[in-house]
């Protein structure tokens, strides 16, 4: 029950995250909006709209930095879950494996069905393991991706002189919040582990390593 609990949580972990790129997205719209408002505003609707400009650029920078700190808040509450979804990914397949590696190595009929047994067990429950590490993976390095396409649209706006002071602002504000909270900063729960793409592929190369171990400790 333990185990399913922390599966529970990586599972509500992917959704969250999914869902802050979503938001983040959806940012990125309203803020190409807010660029077309301020590029086609001349001097005399700039002392009209002034007001206004200037109340949507806090809105999307309180915006941007909640849909940051919800990620961070994410990475807090979930990270002990993600951190033994990680563990007992790559401790359990090895004792799997093991008792595999025990069971056939005794010569009777009823080891061999308990060997087969064993090996199904095994696979299912690296399957499960696998899949979840890569959701969560693929959901955290497209919201990494999404942040980067951000601060470079920011980028871009700080270069155009064509945009008001408002827009300016805003994208300079937007980066140096990502630049003080971290905002490209990877999930590593507890510094210990970093989640991103890589992450399922180095941890089956450490698998791979450790299970041949095993083989030459047993058969040679």
């Amino acid at each position: 029950m333990a185990l399913l609990y922390f599966d529970v949580n990586v599972i509500v972990a992917i959704r969250v995250v999914k869902f802050l790129e979503y938001e983040l997205l959806l940012w990125k719209k309203k803020l190409n909006d807010f660029l077309k408002t301020c590029s086609t505003t001349n001097h005399k609707q700039l002392v009209k709209y002034l007001k206004d400009v200037s109340y949507e650029e806090k809105q999307l920078l309180n915006a941007y930095s909640n849909i940051i700190g919800a990620f961070k808040l994410c990475h807090n509450v979930f990270g002990m879950s993600i951190l033994l979804l990680m563990v007992e990914g790559f401790g359990h397949p090895l004792i799997y494996i093991q008792l595999i590696i025990d069971v056939a190595k005794s010569s009777t009929e009823n080891a061999e069905a308990t060997s087969i047994t064993s090996l199904l067990v095994t696979f299912i429950w690296i399957l499960k393991s696998v899949t979840l590490i890569s959701l969560l993976c693929v959901a955290c390095q497209n919201f990494y991706l999404t942040v980067a396409d951000v601060e470079t649209a920011c980028s871009v706006v700080r270069c155009d002189e064509g945009c008001l002071v408002s827009a300016h602002r805003l994208s300079k504000n937007v980066q140096r919040f990502g630049a003080c909270v971290g905002a490209r900063r990877m999930m590593r729960p507890f510094n210990l582990v970093s989640v991103s793409a890589a992450t399922p592929l180095h941890m089956l190369t450490v698998l791979v390593t450790y299970t041949v171990v095993l083989l030459q400790f047993a058969f040679l």
